[in-house]
């Protein structure tokens, strides 16, 4: 019930209003600032004494009523953490040992791609490490939970009684007595074991078949800290890779790589800047190249960056010092690629330009029939191009196109898998590979719903696909066509690349480097 305190004319529940000997109602705060003794509130004619006040029948049933709610809603709340454990205690423990293996089975396949066969029988053996601490888990609540009749406990909240029944004496002293003797220790040490089994998490460096360093938490001690497994290496990329190229332009390759295995990147900071990444040791070098964004960035045989600027600038670095720079057209570009001592960019508009490498100076010029989707060198002044409905062999000097090879979906992606062999990927998902001499198809498959935006060599007969559903799969070329060796997938992938060294490194469209240091 809702009343006024007739000093400050506050609102609040008859429990925190308070009777004074001339029968006018305050606040029980105003009495927790005042001395034992003091002038009445509201008369200012006659002394009233704070513990007098107290112990009136009234006031003395509203005390005890509030010590009683102040503790019964310290027992609540842990009966509402208890009372799920206490109805269904096998349920409870069920749940959350089901919830910590699901982790353990999604480790397991993260992890296979490098351990392949040894990865099930460890991961099993920590199941079965996980299902005996289920039974003492279960041991352990049965045997702290058996005296606890909540039952009771919640018979004590009822507040039914009358106020003639509270006026009783003794009428809060033992309900308050009932709790005070429940064992709250019990209680936060069952609900304890509880979050720290849901606690129990993974965390990444370098694998090693160490139960204690693949969990946070010692399966055998519960409560010991889990150290780091080492399978992987996840590094945030925010200051290597632009995000908003990642996305708009899926598939280029915004990360390149130098002979010493040092890579290379544009910062997302400074669109202008090179960063030169070493991802072992984690030491980053700044180039500035330009205050207008980096569209492309390209590492040639000789181990030069090259970079395109959006103020049309292509700049070549070597050893991080600037060695070469020329102005192309305006023309916004689509592709660039390199070889011996020449510069290929394909534009928007379908001219396909070669230029001296080292003054940029253009030794020819041509129009590609249809819109330019790929590009890549296949020998010297000869140059694949992929557009919407064919792959085109096209020599750069006298600007012939040599043989036409039909697809049905444009070509996003070309690399050579042999002298006379190419493999590329296309709009609609397949991987194909094209005998170029002999202008004969040898195999194609189609292997995902999603463009194949990545399709490169790392390997003789060996290849490394990426579709934008950021299915990542490697192949290997046999007889029969193709065969897929290796299968990983995330839908955050937007980026793939074989290293030197025969890391797999993946990006996020967020920027989030993984790499797997075997394949």
């Amino acid at each position: 019930m809702l009343l006024v305190c007739e000093w400050c004319q506050k609102i609040q529940d008859d429990l925190k209003l308070l009777n004074l000997p001339c029968g006018y109602l305050i606040c029980k705060d105003h009495f927790d600032s005042i001395t034992d003794t003091f002038d009445c509130f509201i008369c200012k004619t006659h002394p009233v004494s704070k513990s007098y006040c107290y112990n009136m029948p009234k006031n003395r049933v509203k005390l005890a009523e509030l010590d009683f709610l102040t503790i019964a809603d310290s027992i609540k709340t842990k009966i509402d953490e208890i009372l799920p454990i206490k109805n269904d205690p096998n349920h409870a423990v069920n749940e959350t040992i089901s919830f910590l293996i699901n982790k353990i089975d999604l480790k397991r396949e993260l992890t296979k791609l490098q351990y392949n066969t040894q990865i099930d029988d460890y991961f099993d053996k920590l199941i079965q490490d996980v299902k005996k601490i289920k039974l003492s888990v279960q041991d352990y609540v049965d045997m702290n939970l058996s005296d606890l009749n909540l039952e009771i406990i919640q018979t004590t909240f009822s507040q039914t009684s009358s106020l003639t029944d509270k006026l009783k004496p003794g009428y809060f002293d033992s309900k308050i007595e009932l709790l005070r003797n429940i064992d709250t220790n019990k209680i936060d040490q069952v609900v304890n074991i509880f979050k720290v089994i849901e606690k129990i998490d993974f965390e990444n460096k370098e694998f090693k078949f160490d139960p204690n360093k693949i969990f946070s938490i010692n399966l055998n001690q519960i409560l010991d800290l889990v150290k780091r497994d080492e399978a992987i290496e996840q590094t945030p990329m925010a200051k290597i890779i632009p995000k908003d190229n990642l996305t708009k332009q899926f598939g280029l390759s915004y990360i390149e790589e130098l002979s010493n295995g040092d890579l290379v990147g544009v910062s997302d900071l400074h669109c202008g800047t090179l960063i030169i990444w070493n991802p072992f040791n984690t030491k980053l070098k700044e180039i500035k190249v330009s205050e207008k964004k980096i569209k492309f960035i390209k590492v040639s045989d000789n181990d030069e960056i090259v970079t395109v600027t959006n103020d049309f600038y292509v700049k070549i670095y070597r050893d991080e010092s600037l060695v070469k720079m020329f102005q192309i057209s305006s023309n916004r570009l689509k592709a660039i690629d390199t070889y011996s001592n020449y510069f290929v960019s394909a534009d928007t508009i379908m001219n396909i330009t070669l230029r001296d490498f080292t003054n940029g100076k253009i030794i020819n010029t041509f129009k590609a029939p249809n819109f330019i989707h790929s590009i890549k060198v296949y020998r010297n002044d000869e140059l694949l191009i992929g557009d919407n409905e064919s792959i085109c062999l096209w020599n750069l000097r006298t600007s012939e196109c040599l043989k036409e090879f039909k697809i049905l979906k444009r070509a996003l992606s070309i690399d050579l898998l042999s002298e006379n062999e190419i493999v590329f990927g296309t709009r609609d998902g397949k991987i194909c590979c094209w005998n170029v001499n002999e202008n004969k198809r040898l195999s194609s498959q189609t292997i995902s719903k999603n463009p194949l935006a990545i399709c490169k060599v790392y390997e003789k007969n060996k290849i490394f696909s990426c579709s934008e559903d950021g299915e990542l799969r490697l192949w290997e070329k046999c007889k029969g066509g193709l065969i897929v060796s290796v299968k990983r997938r995330s839908k955050e992938v937007c980026f793939g690349k074989i290293l030197k060294n025969k890391s797999l490194l993946t990006c996020t469209k967020t920027g989030l480097v993984t790499i797997l240091k075997k394949i």
